[in-house]
């Protein structure tokens, strides 16, 4: 993990993505984050050197898929390859994979509370 000693690494848990496939199993949500978890660390990523983060543990990512969903058009989603992947290979599901676009745009980034 030569990356992290040279620059300003972010790595999250995307566990709101998880949702939108696993909506209705959300039993082993918490223990699968704490396993990803524990796969960065065993990779090599050290929390000294880099940003270790939970999706929803950061509020701006929820809000800013808030302010997307408002302002996002439904037939600009409908042109998003992996949204038409899914539908394709997931035809049942719902309306979940057109909220992961949206979803995706919001950025981790630096917040003050979150340890580097």
């Amino acid at each position: 993990m030569k990356l992290q000693d040279s620059h300003d690494c972010f790595f999250f848990v995307a566990d709101w993505h998880a949702l939108t496939t696993d909506f209705d199993e959300t039993s082993r949500l918490a223990g699968n984050t704490v396993e990803v978890v524990l796969d960065y660390l065993a990779a090599g990523l050290d929390p000294e050197k880099c940003t270790i983060f939970v999706q929803s543990h950061v509020v701006q990512h929820a809000e800013l898929h808030v302010l997307f969903s408002m302002i996002t058009p439904l037939s600009w989603l409908e042109r998003v390859p992996t949204y038409k992947e899914q539908q394709q290979e997931m035809p049942n599901k719902d309306f979940a994979h057109v909220r992961l676009s949206r979803l995706s745009t919001a950025p981790g980034g630096r917040h003050p509370y979150i340890p580097s």
